[in-house]
């Protein structure tokens, strides 16, 4: 198989007829434990994972038009006006991909020349699309990556991240919380990321070095498509249980703007004992959607702490927990999940497992001593597909860097040397007509 990275250049080679000057990379991700936490201002702990979204591309000229072509799909290239009034809303009905790259362009025009973005970009990911790995996210953060580089701007990777989030926001009509842009934009190699994705954002590295552990993904090839399902039913549902806890605890249920009462009620901060209190001013679904997210909160500083001392059966006992609410409480899990997590548990070497992402579908996340972890692979792919009837993909991962980018000096010099060989070449066809004319009788 054809590296992204290799696939991005030849891909731009072939349409644009020259090479490119900028290439970036942005890392996908899995979330270790902290589930459908991030919109609800809890705590989150992902890592980077190797699989990235590549984009190489050249800057133009204000006037000219962005042109994007991805190696995914039928490889048309895609036109549009980088001007803010070009991108003012999305085009192309509900999951475009399209609508990923105007969105994040449409952050950054105010900040280029002439207000105006002009490039020429190819793309390709090993992301998978769909698995619940944030193929998204790493789209978003390679392009705000790539315009960063090609116009010279200084943006730091959080103002980045939450760029990204309004993009989804606004252009996928995905009310994701921060977590996916955001490790892909700060992630380190080695490290989880303790996320507070209450603002102002605070971030804690968490050491992952140890050789003695991997993490096994396994995709279980059903995709989901989250502009269409349950994910913002859930957030509507966990909103409700906020507001019906803020009510009779006034300072329990957090606020989504702190200084502002009138903003919607979070769940973070709340307690178990509180939202019990109030069982009877909610839904019964909306209760369990908050006794998930409450939970999961603590269990996530519970894995942290579990982590930092090494003691990886307290974490992996810590997933499972995690898995079993997302499968009761807030009822995300599918049966290729379930299953998938059940087999794992059942390996020798196995600390734990639960599924991650958003859910209905996508993949699961399975803590493994490292020298067990090609057992584990094995077995998932045969018991999987014994019961499922398909085959799972897995592989094995560790905590990857986050968004790079960088300009091709040569690539830069070649251009600088052909423009100044052609005007070189005018100038002198320009001194010898006119020596001629001279010459002239």
């Amino acid at each position: 198989m054809v590296p992204p990275a290799e696939q991005a250049e030849a891909l731009f080679v072939k349409t644009f007829a020259r090479r490119p000057q900028v290439r970036v990379s942005a890392p996908g991700r899995v979330n270790v434990i902290g589930e459908h936490t991030d919109y609800n201002g809890g705590f989150v702990l992902p890592i980077a994972i190797g699989m990235r979204t590549h984009v190489v591309g050249v800057r133009h000229p204000a006037g000219d038009a962005c042109v994007v072509v991805s190696a995914h799909g039928d490889e048309r290239p895609l036109a549009f006006r980088g001007t803010a009034a070009e991108l003012t809303r999305p085009e192309g009905g509900a999951g475009f991909w399209g609508n990923y790259v105007r969105g994040v362009v449409a952050q950054y025009v105010h900040e280029l020349p002439r207000g105006e973005a002009s490039f020429s970009i190819a793309i390709a990911s090993d992301v998978p699309i769909g698995g619940g790995l944030s193929s998204s996210a790493a789209l978003e953060v390679a392009v705000a990556t790539f315009i960063e580089v090609a116009y010279g701007l200084r943006v730091d990777p959080k103002s980045r991240a939450l760029r990204c989030q309004k993009c989804e926001h606004d252009y996928a009509g995905v009310p994701c919380g921060i977590m996916d842009q955001m490790i892909s934009s700060c992630g380190q190699s080695g490290h989880a990321l303790l996320l507070d994705c209450m603002p102002p954002f605070e971030a804690k590295l968490v050491p992952l070095r140890d050789p003695a552990i991997a993490f096994v993904i396994a995709n279980t090839n059903v995709k989901h498509q989250l502009e269409g399902s349950e994910y913002a039913t859930r957030v509507r549902e966990c909103r409700a249980a906020a507001s019906a806890i803020r009510k009779r605890f006034p300072q329990a249920a957090a606020s989504g703007k702190a200084a502002e009462t009138t903003a919607p009620a979070l769940l973070r901060g709340a307690t178990m004992a509180e939202l019990l209190a109030c069982k009877e001013q909610m839904s019964a679904l909306e209760f369990k959607r908050a006794r998930h997210v409450i939970g999961e909160d603590a269990r996530t500083l519970d894995a942290v702490e579990a982590f930092r001392r090494r003691d990886w059966s307290s974490a992996g006992r810590l997933m499972v927990e995690s898995h079993q609410s997302l499968r009761d409480d807030y009822d995300v899990s599918t049966d290729e999940l379930d299953a998938l997590v059940e087999i794992a548990t059942r390996v020798d070497g196995v600390y734990g497992a639960r599924m991650t992402g958003g859910g209905f579908g996508g993949c699961t996340v399975t803590l493994v001593r490292a020298e067990r972890a090609a057992e584990l692979i094995a077995t998932l792919e045969a018991e999987y597909e014994r019961r499922v009837g398909k085959a799972p993909t897995c592989f094995v991962t560790k905590p990857a860097h986050g968004a790079t980018g960088r300009w091709s000096a040569f690539a830069v010099a070649r251009e600088h040397w052909l423009s100044s060989a052609v005007a070189i070449a005018a100038l002198a066809f320009a001194c010898s007509a006119l020596a001629r004319a001279r010459r002239a009788p």
